[in-house]
């Protein structure tokens, strides 16, 4: 809309006030047109996002469904699933005597506690296990099938499907997000933590009272100072992982098996005889030093120090959203917007918020989720067989590193 100039015909004052009071009119009008225009774009682009959340939510839902509906019909009891579970780790010899180390596995074998039949010891089946601490097998098994298929799964869900607490489902999701991070060294970039400020909505343990959960991340960088302030000797930000380094944050037996590893692959066993613990013991500190970062699980139930310490790189200073949009393309940045912006847009469709402290079982889930290769049907069930017991004191005492492992663009085939 063009406003008619007023043509100026002598120098007067009230002529030459019309000719700007026009002029500003003409400016205004342009400026409120440009206005809605943009408006109307970020309108369009709000929309759209919207209308793509609904129809993933949806299409998810439509995906819950049919795979329920599939897992019902074939494992109806718990008998049924314990049969199932037992099968599967029978096949890739999991599932041995301890005495003479011959299969268990028997045909139709459902109960927990079962007789060698070469040498006659009865044997705790899920003793020592990821399902060790498994009142009942079925909501595991369920929640596993789920993932391995591609479905997003949240508490509350798992609470209306297997009838069972939401806390008791929480829990059991961060524990098989745990199992899928332990796989993630080959398949994924480190990045800091700060990169997802923008979902830390959701209180932990870790949060001060009566503040912000983004503020666990400069709690996490606090924490870390402190620790390298009490290690004058090392060098905290730029060398690779010791032995020694951030001792101060492990549990006696976890500094006792962290001593013991070496980059050379040691074999499990062998930690069990030099570090003079039972060997329940030592599974959970290894479960422990994984979650942490400090060593990696490899092939055969061997374990090295991992290359690099995940908490390094990170001087002192308070993390603020400045800090996060300067790293987001540098050295500890994923490399990839898109990539960080498809997994903002996963967490706000799906879970509506995270908690800093488990944002590394989140990235996990995501990768599951994202890498049907990787983690097909039965992957995700043979991963978990083959993983130590985690109780539940060792997940609530663990917190994400500052520098967290992110999937990668173009992920491998697991091993």
């Amino acid at each position: 809309m063009e406003v008619k100039r007023y043509r100026l015909t002598s120098m007067n004052p009230i002529n030459l006030g019309r000719e700007i009071l026009y002029k500003i009119l003409n400016f205004l009008t342009r400026a409120y047109v440009l206005f809605l225009g943009k408006r109307g774009d970020g309108m369009e682009r709000a929309a759209s996002s919207k209308e793509r959340k609904k129809a993933a939510v949806a299409e998810n839902k439509a995906l819950l469904k049919h795979f329920w509906d599939e897992f019902v019909e074939l494992y109806p009891t718990e008998e049924a699933c314990r049969e199932g579970l037992y099968s599967r780790a029978a096949d890739d010899g999991s599932l041995n005597c301890r005495k003479c180390g011959k299969s268990l596995w028997q045909e139709g074998v459902s109960d927990r506690n079962v007789r060698c039949r070469n040498c006659s010891e009865r044997n705790w089946i899920t003793a020592g296990t990821f399902f060790e601490d498994a009142r009942s097998i079925r909501p595991w098994f369920a929640a596993i099938w789920l993932l391995e298929r591609g479905v997003v799964l949240s508490s509350s869900q798992l609470h209306e499907l297997l009838d069972i607490a939401q806390s008791s489902a929480h829990n059991m999701l961060l524990k098989i997000s745990a199992v899928m991070a332990s796989y993630m060294l080959d398949h994924s970039t480190l990045v800091s933590s700060a990169l997802f400020l923008e979902s830390f909505r959701k209180r932990s343990r870790e949060t001060p009272a009566r503040m912000h959960p983004t503020v666990e991340e400069d709690e996490a960088h606090r924490t870390s100072n402190e620790s390298c302030s009490q290690n004058t000797d090392q060098n905290c930000d730029s060398e690779p992982f010791s032995s020694k380094t951030g001792a101060a944050d492990l549990q006696e037996q976890e500094k006792t098996v962290c001593d013991l590893l070496s980059g050379a692959p040691t074999h499990f066993d062998d930690l069990c005889q030099r570090a003079l613990l039972r060997t329940g013991d030592v599974s959970s500190s290894l479960v422990m030093l994984e979650l942490y970062g400090i060593a990696t699980r490899l092939p055969g139930d061997f374990y090295a120090l991992s290359r690099t310490e995940p908490n390094s790189g990170h001087a002192g200073g308070s993390i603020s959203r400045k800090a996060r949009a300067d790293s987001g393309d540098g050295e500890h940045g994923t490399g990839n917007p898109q990539a960080h912006n498809d997994f903002v847009e996963f967490i706000d469709c799906f879970l509506k918020g995270i908690s800093r402290k488990y944002v590394q079982n989140y990235l996990a889930s995501y990768w599951c989720h994202l890498d049907r290769s990787c983690w097909r049907p039965g992957a995700l069930l043979d991963a978990c067989n083959q993983f130590h017991a985690i109780s539940r004191r060792e997940m609530l005492a663990y917190v994400s590193p500052l520098m967290v492992k992110f999937p990668a663009a173009h992920a491998q085939e697991c091993s």
